[in-house]
């Protein structure tokens, strides 16, 4: 995952745009890729709605949720 993130952040860094910039300026080609794939145009959707967001924010977010989830799963084996 750590790699696909530094990936990620590179190619934002490289564009000169902000990352929220950088993901604005690409949802309409995304969005138009996964035309026809329910599932994936329905992911597109959402996330096109929270462009708005900060993107280091739901980053931030989704790391947390991930170490907790990684230390209750140490706890729990810890534990039995």
């Amino acid at each position: 995952m750590s790699t696909t993130e530094a990936a990620w952040l590179t190619t934002v860094a490289r564009s000169g745009d902000s990352e929220a910039d950088f993901i604005a300026r690409l949802m309409p080609a995304a969005q138009q890729a996964a035309a026809g794939h329910d599932h994936l145009a329905e992911a597109y959707t959402e996330a096109a709605a929270q462009v708005t967001v900060d993107p280091v924010a739901i980053r931030d977010e989704k790391f947390a949720y991930g170490l907790e989830v990684v230390l209750d799963g140490l706890e729990m084996r810890l534990r039995g």
